[in-house]
């Protein structure tokens, strides 16, 4: 788990396996984080993280507890099937999934955007909605053009345990359709479930990132801001 955990995929270019990822960047705050991990001792308690104010903390939990989730679903349902001779999946129908990784990527995005965007969660608007959103449209692409349509077809459906409606399409794909939502004959939304877990991932890593760098406590900040509305919340 360690190595996947200390990875990160590049979505922009074509699908590759977790064991193909490029590093994470190296730093002396991810090398005690991972320390941290490596012997037990990552911190999973928010308040408290918030109360230390603790850039480091923040850091082992997110991408060494956090990360574990998406790292196991992308395990599981992609490379863990994916055929190295073929370049592509192969499994019976057990293996293979489509709404399982979006019931976890949708609710992974919206923890995210609260640390990102604190002013848009204002207890009791919660505004989960417009956090979505806001987050889809930072990721850009199609994910940005269709972020309505995501969320009301799919987050909303999936979180009732409804079938999602709209005229949508899942594809497991690993190969030439690896890429962000786009519409396909004329209507249909596709969406490629490898691609929307790999850049959940990549949204985890781009905070990780923010946490490493000297003097930035943007991140810390607003994390300390959205800890501090939902214990009021309670």
């Amino acid at each position: 788990m360690i190595e996947y955990l200390n990875k990160k995929p590049n979505a922009r270019e074509s699908f590759k396996l977790m064991k193909d990822w490029d590093n994470v960047a190296n730093s002396d705050l991810n090398e005690q984080a991972k320390n941290m991990y490596q012997n037990h001792r990552v911190d999973c308690d928010l308040k408290n993280i918030a109360k230390e104010k603790s850039k480091l903390k923040l850091l082992a939990f997110l991408r060494y507890d956090y990360k574990k989730v998406l790292i196991r679903t992308r395990y599981l349902y992609i490379d863990q099937i994916f055929d190295i001779k073929e370049k592509k999946l192969k499994g019976d129908d057990l293996n293979f999934a489509f709404f399982e990784p979006i019931l976890i990527c949708f609710p992974n995005l919206e923890f995210l955007g609260r640390i990102k965007f604190p002013h848009l969660y204002n207890p009791p608007q919660r505004d989960t909605l417009g956090i979505l959103k806001e987050m889809l449209n930072q990721i850009g692409s199609g994910y940005k053009e269709y972020s309505k349509d995501l969320v009301k077809w799919h987050r909303h459906s999936l979180s009732h345990e409804l079938r999602p409606s709209g005229n949508w399409i899942y594809d497991l794909n690993t190969e030439d359709k690896y890429g962000p939502p786009k519409k396909i004959n004329g209507s249909l939304l596709y969406l490629n479930i490898p691609h929307f877990i790999d850049t959940c991932i990549l949204e985890i890593e781009k905070i990780c990132d923010g946490l490493t760098e000297f003097q930035n406590e943007v991140i810390i900040n607003n994390f300390i801001e959205y800890i501090s509305k939902a214990e009021k919340d309670r």
